[in-house]
């Protein structure tokens, strides 16, 4: 028997600017905000879903090296 996916606990968005994507997903897109907790200086982890939700958009910065968007993330 192969293995299914039953849950998906967050998917990963890396975006250049936190601040203005997260006030889209919450103003613009009314979802709540879950988390906002520091990385360092310079970076946060924003977690942002529906009310109700157990999946949550993680809104992170790219990682080093890394620009953000214009990927195909095949999802």
């Amino acid at each position: 028997m192969s293995p299914t996916v039953s849950k998906v606990t967050n998917v990963i968005v890396p975006v250049d600017d936190q601040d203005r994507v997260l006030q889209f997903y919450t103003e613009t897109l009314g979802l709540e905000k879950r988390a906002d907790i520091p990385m360092g200086e310079l970076a946060r982890w924003i977690e942002v879903a529906p009310t109700g939700a157990d999946t949550t958009i993680a809104i992170c910065p790219p990682g080093p090296g890394v620009t953000a968007g214009g990927k195909d993330s095949g999802i």
